[in-house]
């Protein structure tokens, strides 16, 4: 019985942790999505002939990247925290008190 409330603990605690990554990665999509509406504001801001202009694009490019990037690691974290939440509830289901 111990080493299965162990086993229970360990897998909580794996769910915990991928948790708060996925919540970190929640936040750097937040962020870079602020990041991507203040640069589109300031393009609108500098004329189409302005060297800043063509130094917002690239960044704003760059943050495009780094936002899909995110994105995907996002879905990918939000898997994985579902199959740990299964397998957490799965071995609670097989515990038996006694």
């Amino acid at each position: 019985m111990k080493d299965a409330l162990t086993k229970a603990v360990e897998l909580r605690t794996t769910v915990n942790e991928l948790n708060n990554e996925r919540r970190g990665l929640e936040q750097a999509k937040r962020d870079l999505e602020s990041e991507q509406s203040r640069l589109r504001e300031n393009l609108k801001a500098v004329q189409k002939d302005d060297a800043v202009r063509a130094r917002f694009l690239k960044k704003l490019a760059e943050v495009e990247d780094n936002l899909e990037t995110v994105t995907e690691a996002l879905s990918a974290k939000a898997n994985e925290v579902r199959v740990a939440e299964t397998k957490w509830e799965q071995h609670l289901a097989t515990l038996v008190v006694e």
